[in-house]
């Protein structure tokens, strides 16, 4: 009796283990093993990838299982479409500042996440939307000094704008888009003290903008022209009285030993009709073979409503230094108005690269105040670019 049970029992064993052997045929276990030898023996090899194009395909098999509930196709391997690609960076920024007034004297962290959509339909056209969060704050710290990142904690889309060929004219138009996108621009230094950004010609040369369109052409040996409007996005509306409107031009040369860029704006106040404000500005440098690069700029604002006219400038030097960048900047700390004292900002920065996406800036930066003391500040800002 008890030989009998085993017979039975040994039946219904094989029983189970046919449809198994059965399905097992369909694998190629040699090559399975010589796949885990090979992972083993490649673990110090360096595998490169591009993580930036994501194509919308689905994974195949070349062999299906019969009788497996799986449905493998289900599985999308593609997240855009092929002409879609996606760029980003994190930024991290530690730093320390005495202030004027001694109101804010810490050491201080904020951070800034962006990425970057961009799609093609036509191969000469690019639609971008930029995504981005941060949570910097404060007037007087470190973070606010140098202009750092974003204020929102939660992602936001901070631009979205479409580029297309016109004739031989590029033309972007676009939301939270500066009307200057496609200005040349002759500044070759980085900003640290953000009161000097473009070279002190922040508001001809770049202006900046809401609902915008930007156009640019280059005419050929070296000169480029730009042109642009831009309008607000509110309940004002675009082009009315108390809406905040502006336009601007830029004409630039450059080469590879010097570069001149001149620029024009308009801001318009709104309903403050008189306080429109016209700024002209120049930005250029000069690289001397073997010297480095020299960069500066200088521009000069006119407000109808008070008729005082305001100027600023900057000057700077940036050279390759060990594997790095250096680079040192002064001028006014932002626009002076005529007769008043004059206040400076000095920066110095050092960039080098961790890796081909990883790089660091250690810099410093002293920003003088009128009637106050001074503001100064060491830092530094980890970028992982992806």
């Amino acid at each position: 009796m008890k030989l009998f049970q085993q017979i039975l029992v040994a039946g219904a064993g094989l029983s189970l283990i046919a449809p198994i052997g059965a399905q097992a045929t369909d694998f190629n276990i040699e090559e399975m093993s010589s796949y885990v030898r090979s992972k083993s023996s490649s673990k110090k090899q360096k595998k490169l990838f591009n993580s930036n194009t994501f194509a919308n395909q689905l994974p195949t098999l070349d062999r299906s299982v019969e009788g497996s509930e799986i449905n493998f196709n289900r599985f999308e391997a593609g997240s855009f479409s092929p002409t879609t690609t996606m760029k980003g960076k994190a930024e991290m920024q530690i730093g320390a500042a005495s202030n004027a007034g001694h109101t804010e004297e810490a050491l201080t962290f904020a951070y800034h996440y962006e990425v970057d959509l961009n799609t093609s339909f036509s191969g000469d056209d690019n639609l971008n939307v930029e995504i981005a969060a941060g949570n910097s704050a404060g007037t007087n710290t470190v973070h606010g000094i140098t202009g750092f990142g974003e204020s929102q904690d939660g992602l936001q889309v901070e631009d979205v704008n479409y580029t297309f060929p016109l004739g031989s004219w590029d033309v972007s138009v676009g939301d939270s888009m500066d009307l200057s996108k496609n200005f040349p621009n002759a500044c070759q230094l980085g900003t640290i003290v953000d009161n000097m950004d473009d070279c002190g010609a922040k508001n001809s040369v770049d202006p900046g903008g809401d609902v915008s369109v930007s156009l640019g052409t280059e005419f050929g040996d070296g000169w480029a022209f730009g042109f642009g409007l831009s309008g607000d996005s509110g309940t004002a509306g675009l082009g009315t009285k108390e809406s905040t409107d502006g336009l601007g031009a830029a004409l630039g040369y450059s080469n590879d030993t010097f570069g001149v860029t001149f620029g024009y704006a308009l801001a318009d106040g709104g309903a403050a009709a008189n306080s429109d404000t016209t700024y002209y500005g120049a930005t250029a440098y000069f690289s001397p073979e073997g010297m480095g690069t020299f960069s500066g700029g200088y521009e000069v604002g006119d407000n109808e409503g008070t008729n005082q006219d305001t100027s600023q400038f900057k000057l700077g030097y940036v050279t390759d230094f060990l594997d790095g960048t250096l680079e040192f900047g002064f001028g006014t700390n932002d626009a002076i108005v005529d007769g008043a004292n004059e206040v400076y900002a000095y920066e110095a920065s050092y960039s080098f690269p961790i890796n081909d996406g990883v790089s660091m800036t250690a810099f410093a930066y002293i920003a003088e105040v009128d009637g106050a003391d001074d503001s100064s500040g060491i830092g530094v800002t980890t970028t992982f670019k992806f």
